[in-house]
């Protein structure tokens, strides 16, 4: 090592004098247009607690999050019915993540929940996660659901600048998502070596991932 004299140099730093904010969005589906709870080619079977879990959730994340934000504390809570502007749709949840997009600095916190069906598509021979929407059309799948792909597009850094962010998804297959997500670090079957990509991944991007459920697992409501 090579060491000089010692000197003192004044610097001036410019910082963001904003205190961060937390936006914390909850969706939660109980309504798939199958009241019966039928097996059906069309419609997923009706859920009765997904809209419960995340306004509930909200409610708590909200009482701790006003105590460390103040009044930087934003809760939107898809959980309506049909036409309303809260149901939780697909349009309804890209105009609030759009929101959300133009409000949101790099200091701030973004957290989603998700309550509902979870599926697994083949999709060009690879397996794809869809989390299941309002009344959500199982021949028009696409429209009614959303993927990695697409939650990727939504909170790309670029659109959605909070890079602290946590997603939480309690739905089936879940854990697909995680694989999903990490792939772009090298897909491993070593259980290790997953655990050290998802580090790697959290402290890379300021992110975590909640699954209720491995990849080929179900959630069950009870």
């Amino acid at each position: 090592s090579i060491y000089g004299r010692g000197v003192e140099v004044d610097m001036v730093k410019e910082t963001d004098a904003a205190s961060p904010s937390f936006y914390g969005v909850f969706v939660g589906v109980n309504d798939y247009g199958n009241i019966n709870k039928e097996n059906n080619e069309l419609r997923y079977k009706n859920l009765d607690f997904a809209k419960k879990d995340a306004e509930d959730l909200a409610a708590a994340v909200e009482m701790t999050a006003r105590n460390l934000f103040k009044d930087s504390c934003h809760i939107y809570k898809l959980t309506g019915i049909d036409t309303d502007s809260t149901a939780p749709t697909k349009a309804n949840l890209q105009k609030v993540l759009a929101e959300i997009g133009q409000k949101a600095k790099s200091s701030d916190v973004l957290f989603i929940f998700f309550a509902g069906h979870g599926d697994i598509l083949q999709v060009k021979g690879e397996k794809e996660i869809r989390f299941i929407l309002h009344r959500a059309d199982k021949k028009n799948i696409t429209s009614t659901s959303f993927g990695v792909d697409e939650l990727k597009q939504w909170c790309d850094p670029k659109v959605i600048k909070a890079q602290k962010r946590v997603f939480v998804f309690d739905a089936c297959h879940s854990g697909e998502l995680i694989n999903q997500t990490m792939a772009f670090n090298g897909r491993g079957d070593d259980e290790g070596l997953r655990i050290r990509q998802l580090d790697r991944l959290k402290d890379k991007n300021g992110m975590m991932i909640l699954a209720a459920a491995a990849d080929n697992e179900f959630a069950y409501e009870d």
